[in-house]
């Protein structure tokens, strides 16, 4: 089915009675703008007005507001033409039945937009990740600032409602905000997934990871999650800010990832650095708005060695493996996936992104499961490959298992038909502070060469790459 521009309503929107009720000076330049409009659209891979939903209607408002309302690029008057005849179009195409969805409902999103964010600009709370993998999509500041104005926009007119008083008992706006926050900047950060796209998969990963990691909350708060997101779901499928549909499948989601999550938090061992260097100086009395005071306490800790110090024996013990346990693995292949399991690397969810064919290489499953996972073996050889001392063997699996098999289904390729190309945007892709990455990067590189897997001068060809960062 051919696929609709906005362009394609003109002439039917010219004689409609949206158009007439446009300023003068609005219905002169609406043919201009309905393009161009229609362009923007294009732009975002929303180019076809059929498909639009107040899913996409709302945040996509919201993106013309911010940027038409600069003063530094546009102009007053440019921005109250272009608002005004974006807002006669929407009515048209919701009256006309040309989109699903009622005039009535498009009128009420219309003026929740206009009554609550017109002219207000939000400061993104989504930052730039240090390290982005060059096989997801091209993280962008320009779809981050955009995510954050909407949902920054959906907790200002949650908090704001009368469905705000009904929340769960216990939940207050700073933990509905950092949880909203959290979510969605690791959901793009992380697996580039806008609020409009997470999966299940996504929203369990974040829950178990980034929100143990980063949450320092009590049993009790944690067991809040699931309700205090769910609550505000619910208010923005009805408000029609978010589709009704994937509220439903995202309640699921959050419900489907609590045990897990819950269960994750109860151990140390799954927190992030600055929540157990947080956790310790409140035990120990130390203030943490003192910079020096928490210098002196992060000294104190790498001198100790580092992170690991602050957890029982018991605990780091469990999140590593002894070079016994790893030979034992090599000699017992059919325990590897016990071992695999311990650090997800999500294998499944890359496997239902793969590309299918790429310089005439075919996708395929089996070969999917195949790609040699040499991680024990390099951290096994940690001295010969030069990997550092406190590098654990269940990190160098891991990364070494996650760079593999997102080549593969990006690219297709295994190792021995590794390219040089695909190597430059994995390169292109660090940064001087990957120290540890990169030293795991070149151990992998030099180790599949002196298996044979790929010839040496290849090898030297990607070293080099990374000799330069």
């Amino acid at each position: 089915m051919k696929k609709r521009h906005l362009s394609d309503i003109t002439s039917d929107f010219l004689k409609s009675e949206e158009y007439f009720r446009l300023s003068s000076q609005s219905k002169e330049n609406a043919q201009a703008l309905v393009k161009s409009i229609g362009d923007t659209a294009e732009y975002t891979g929303h180019g076809d007005y059929t498909k639009w939903d107040a899913d996409f209607i709302a945040p996509f408002t919201l993106g013309l507001i911010r940027n038409l309302s600069d003063e530094t690029q546009y102009s007053l008057e440019w921005f109250n033409l272009t608002y005004e005849v974006l807002k006669s179009v929407l009515k048209f195409l919701a009256r006309t039945k040309r989109i699903k969805i009622s005039a009535v409902m498009m009128d009420n999103l219309l003026q929740l937009i206009e009554s609550q964010t017109l002219f207000e600009k939000t400061d993104s709370f989504i930052l730039e990740p240090e390290y982005q993998d060059p096989y997801l999509p091209q993280w962008t500041p320009h779809v981050a600032d955009n995510i954050s104005t909407y949902v920054s926009q959906w907790l200002k007119l949650y908090e704001e409602s009368s469905a705000w008083e009904k929340r769960p008992k216990g939940v207050d706006k700073g933990m509905i905000e950092i949880l909203m926050k959290l979510m969605t900047e690791s959901a793009y950060n992380v697996y580039r997934k806008t609020p409009k796209t997470w999966t299940k998969f996504v929203i369990c990963e974040v829950m178990r990871n980034q929100f143990v990691e980063k949450l320092d909350l009590s049993v009790d708060e944690y067991k809040l999650i699931v309700p205090a997101m769910s609550s505000m779901l619910d208010y923005l499928g009805k408000r029609a800010l978010l589709n009704s549909k994937k509220v439903e499948n995202y309640k699921r989601y959050l419900a489907a990832g609590e045990a897990d999550m819950l269960e994750a938090a109860k151990d140390p061992g799954n927190y992030g650095a600055s929540k157990l260097i947080y956790q310790e100086m409140q035990r120990r009395g130390l203030d943490i708005n003192n910079r020096a005071e928490v210098e002196k306490f992060i000294q104190e800790v790498n001198d100790n060695g580092g992170i690991d110090s602050l957890l029982p024996k018991e605990i780091v013990d469990k999140h590593n493996f002894t070079e016994e346990e790893m030979r034992f693995v090599l000699n017992h292949p059919e325990h590897l996936d016990s071992i695999i399991d311990r650090f997800s690397v999500g294998l499944e969810e890359i496997a239902d992104e793969h590309i299918s064919v790429h310089n005439n290489h075919r996708w395929s499953r089996k070969q999917f499961e195949r790609i040699e996972r040499n991680g024990i073996k390099v951290w096994l050889d940690k001295d010969k490959y030069k990997l550092p001392k406190y590098l654990k063997a269940i990190d160098a699996m891991a990364y070494v298992v996650s760079l593999e098999t997102r080549i593969y289904a990006r690219t297709l390729e295994i190792p021995k038909n590794w390219s040089i190309e695909t190597w430059q945007m994995i390169a292109g892709s660090f940064d001087s502070g990957m120290v540890k990455e990169k030293t795991i990067v070149k151990a992998l590189v030099q180790f599949k060469a002196d298996e044979r897997v790929i010839d040496q001068m290849l090898a030297n060809q990607i070293l080099n790459l990374f000799a330069k960062i």
